[in-house]
């Protein structure tokens, strides 16, 4: 069970809004280990379900130690404060595990409204370059990369090979365009959760309702022919 972090909830390009943390858990698949190597607000490891073993990451110090305050009991947590860069270039990635790591890096300066800081720690552009870069060396099939940002030529470049979700979210300045980019494709549909599925409110209302009717049918079955659909699914080979 988590604790919710409450002391985050407007962190600067935190994705707490509605519709953001859902459009990004909706693309997260299975996986045994989750890593958020720049936290801030941690929207997205705090809704979606834990993994096996939770990484939390964040450079500024102010914001990792009060991640150290945080409760996530029956499963492996940690915090650290590094740079992810330099995290990524050294961490001891295992074939036997499966990783997902998010990463929600400050936006390039180009992409933004306005020029100013927004963090204690931002990014250069040669500092983008060098993460994607890494994270290039790294593409593999155990290793899901889903990285946020806005439109900018960095990004576009370097993951132009890269599939990429686009959604829409609210900020303080207004309505912004959120990338989502992935290494991956998702032909099979699986994900590590299906709470948040659909691409609004509307469309998540009504997935649920569909799944209850389907469920209420199934049950409404003798207890045989329920078994024998429950197993033919369980065994379906595309």
């Amino acid at each position: 069970m988590k604790k919710e972090n409450q002391i985050f909830r407007t962190y600067p390009g935190g994705k707490n809004g509605q519709g953001v943390f859902h459009n990004i858990i909706n693309v997260i698949r299975p996986h045994s280990v989750y890593m958020e190597l720049f936290a801030g607000s941690g929207a997205i490891f705090q809704y979606k379900r834990p993994a096996l073993y939770n990484l939390i990451n964040d450079i500024d110090p102010e914001v990792s130690v009060k991640w150290r305050g945080y409760q996530i009991d029956g499963y492996g947590y940690e915090v650290l404060q590094q740079d992810a860069t330099e995290f990524l270039s050294r961490y001891p990635f295992q074939e036997s595990e499966k990783y997902v790591i998010y990463l929600d890096p400050p936006y390039p300066r180009a992409s933004r409204k306005s020029s100013r800081d927004l963090y204690r720690y931002e990014m250069t552009d040669a500092q983008h370059v060098e993460l994607l870069q890494t994270v290039l060396s790294l593409s593999a099939p155990h290793i899901d990369f889903v990285i946020s940002t806005y439109q900018n030529p960095i990004y576009s470049y370097y993951l132009k090979d890269w599939e990429l979700k686009e959604f829409q979210a609210q900020t303080r300045k207004g309505p912004a365009t959120e990338l989502l980019y992935m290494n991956y494709e998702n032909h099979l549909g699986y994900l590590h959760q299906y709470d948040f599925l659909g691409e609004d409110f509307t469309d998540r209302q009504r997935i649920k309702r569909k799944i209850h009717r389907e469920i209420k049918k199934l049950y409404n079955l003798p207890a045989t022919e329920r078994n024998a659909i429950i197993q033919a699914v369980l065994t379906c080979r595309t």
